[in-house]
């Protein structure tokens, strides 16, 4: 029965995009029409799901005690959620150099420069002007939406960045309040996902500082902002 009532949500929603499983949130398998409805607000904000029982059972049972879901969101969906809370970016630096000495062409056909310094006055600096500079996602103007730095295999996000974004989706777009959720025992728990990639280059970056102990921290300090910074920076954003 419950197959046969939860097969439509489930094979609409099971599709493979190229992009990793980012949260799971654990249903308890009571209601299924609670379920249902929660699930269809998931969907609705455009998040892909995918559902499958636990391998535990319930007390004096064979069904499954609980329901997990996989959640994720297509890249479209990342960008425009990005866009409406202002997730600050890093920057290319080497494009935002390019960028400030032609100039950004404005909606009146104006072009404004915005060049910091030169080889003389910057010479002694070890930083360069347009080094960890970060800005607001923006998908107004194409020539600023290139300017933002992409990952190593040409993520627009970064793990932890699709990490907030996805559950700002969740909270604030499919209006679906975990905390809430929780102790009205609609949900046992909601949990983010590690990245394989993520984890694999962690450990041996881990591994090769362990070994090198403070010699080698710099190694490692580039990572750190990427993987929490961004976290408590976005609840800054209006």
């Amino acid at each position: 029965m419950i197959d046969k009532q939860l097969g439509a949500i489930s094979s609409h929603s099971i599709r493979m995009e190229g992009d990793e499983w980012a949260f799971v949130i654990v249903f308890p398998n009571q209601d299924v029409e609670t379920l249902k409805l929660k699930l269809i607000s998931l969907l609705k904000a455009g998040l892909i799901l995918k559902m499958f029982y636990s391998n535990t059972k319930k007390l004096n049972s064979s069904e499954p005690s609980m329901i997990f879901c996989k959640v994720r969101a297509k890249l479209e969906a990342l960008k425009s959620e990005a866009a409406r809370i202002n997730l600050p970016m890093l920057m290319n630096k080497k494009r935002l150099e390019e960028m400030a000495r032609i100039g950004i062409k404005h909606d009146d056909d104006t072009v404004s420069t915005f060049v910091i310094g030169d080889d003389k006055t910057l010479r002694h600096d070890k930083l360069t002007p347009y080094e960890y500079i970060y800005m607001k996602y923006d998908r107004k103007y194409k020539e600023v939406e290139s300017l933002y730095q992409l990952g190593p295999n040409g993520e627009v996000f970064t793990s932890v960045e699709r990490l907030i974004l996805i559950e700002s989706i969740i909270t604030n777009v499919a209006k679906f309040d975990i905390d809430k959720l929780k102790n009205e025992k609609v949900i046992e728990d909601c949990f983010p996902l590690h990245n394989t990639d993520d984890l694999i280059e962690l450990k041996s970056k881990w591994t090769a500082w362990m070994r090198c102990h403070v010699f080698c921290l710099s190694w490692i300090l580039h990572d750190i902002p990427s993987c929490f910074w961004p976290c408590w920076i976005v609840n800054l954003c209006p």
